[in-house]
């Protein structure tokens, strides 16, 4: 019984900070930008 009121606590926690979400106020980090490097499959076929 104990695990499982531990595990309704987190999901009640859980569910409080994505609905209040303390975090909505930072800002992403600025990590530049990203080079696009792509392979293409050779041996892949497109699919219809």
């Amino acid at each position: 019984m104990k695990q499982f009121l531990d595990w309704a606590r987190s999901l009640l926690a859980g569910m409080g900070d994505a609905l209040f979400h303390p975090y909505k106020d930072n800002q992403p980090p600025q990590i530049g930008y990203q080079p696009f490097s792509d392979k293409p499959y050779k041996r892949k076929r497109a699919v219809i």
